[in-house]
């Protein structure tokens, strides 16, 4: 677990936490505090986290949509060309994962709304267009066939 310190006025300057991010909230002021100043880092341990089955990241799909978020974020806040694109491609990234998780939680309606509202910015890589197929329309498919197969037994 990262410790950082910083200076109240910069802290201040950057917004502190934003509590609309529920995950990767400490990333998100992280990436906003290297963006206005330099980082050093000290390599020894500062702190622990206990794990636990309670923990609160256990929740994938809000820590998926957390992350879409926050590169989302990112990739609006920076003027450098070369960040803005990594964090499109995250994003990218982040929305496969996010409609995974929805489609493991049967959520199929979500997961096609994750991939359509995705494929503005998603649409040019092409692992993505794997990963949509593979993770979550080849999921969805087969649920709707499970669905009429067992529609025809019940009968």
């Amino acid at each position: 677990m990262p410790t950082v310190v910083t200076e109240r006025s910069l802290f201040e300057e950057v917004g502190g936490f934003d509590e609309q991010q529920l995950f990767g909230e400490f990333h998100d002021l992280c990436l906003r505090l290297a963006l206005k100043g330099e980082v050093v880092v000290v390599r020894e341990p500062l702190c622990s986290v206990r794990v636990h089955g309670e923990h609160y990241s256990s929740d994938r799909t809000a820590n998926h949509a957390g992350w879409f978020r926050l590169y989302q974020k990112m990739a609006a806040t920076t003027d450098d060309p070369g960040l803005r694109a990594y964090c499109v491609r995250m994003q990218a990234d982040e929305s496969l994962n996010l409609a995974r998780a929805q489609a493991d939680k049967g959520e199929y309606r979500t997961a096609w709304t994750t991939l359509g509202r995705a494929l503005s910015f998603s649409w040019r890589y092409p692992h993505w267009w794997w990963g949509a197929f593979r993770g979550v329309i080849r999921r969805c498919i087969a649920n709707a066939v499970a669905a009429l197969r067992h529609g025809h037994s019940s009968k």
